[in-house]
């Protein structure tokens, strides 16, 4: 007859086999990509309150933005599970940066491109990695293209700001580093744009 048992084991151990991957997957800060908040503040107001600010600012670069732009804040802030009393905060960040040189660039530039994709493979393990991140603005200047990554951390003293852009860096760097890859041409500036003080830093 035929042993149920060891056919039961003969199959689990085959689908333990199966589920190996062939490959690893990692974001650009280094950690797995469940373990990841990719551009989101963990403290200060929310990760729900930096999904509506990327949102906003993605929505004004694109002519996105409905007209009455207080009630689209409202239900962006009811959709992320964000404390409605942030409106002014986010109706805040936004002004400002359609009042930035940052948003000066991009209404002046040929192309303008937002929450860009990428995922590239890395051989330095056992296995094959596979790197991945999202580019929140990337923007075509003299000599090529000008980089930034939104930063809705509730940093406001010196010391706190210079701390987000250390840890930025490599991030940024890595971002830099792949749409050169992928374009061919330079990112001749880099850095964030740190949305609490409405302020850009280059980086």
């Amino acid at each position: 007859p035929l042993d149920w048992d060891r056919q039961h084991a003969i199959r689990e151990d085959r689908w333990q086999t199966v589920r190996q991957p062939g490959y690893a997957v990692r974001t650009v800060t280094g950690e797995a990509p469940e373990a990841v908040l990719p551009r989101l503040s963990r403290e200060g107001r929310g990760t729900g309150y930096g999904t509506v600010v990327h949102q906003l600012l993605d929505d004004a670069i694109h002519g996105r933005l409905p007209e009455d732009a207080a009630s689209y804040i409202r239900f962006l802030l009811e959709e992320a599970d964000a404390d409605p009393k942030f409106l002014k905060d986010a109706m805040s960040a936004l002004e400002a940066f359609r009042a930035s040189d940052v948003w000066s660039g991009i209404q002046a530039a040929k192309d303008v491109y937002t929450e860009v994709p990428f995922a590239v493979p890395v051989q330095d393990s056992d296995i094959p990695d596979v790197l991945r991140g999202v580019i929140d603005l990337v923007y075509r200047v003299s000599g090529g293209w000008k980089l930034v990554d939104f930063k809705t951390d509730a940093v406001t003293a010196g010391a706190e700001v210079q701390a987000l852009v250390d840890r930025s860096a490599p991030q940024v760097a890595a971002y830099a580093r792949h749409w050169g890859d992928l374009t061919g041409e330079a990112v001749v500036e880099k850095g964030i744009w740190v949305t609490e003080i409405s302020r850009w830093v280059s980086g």
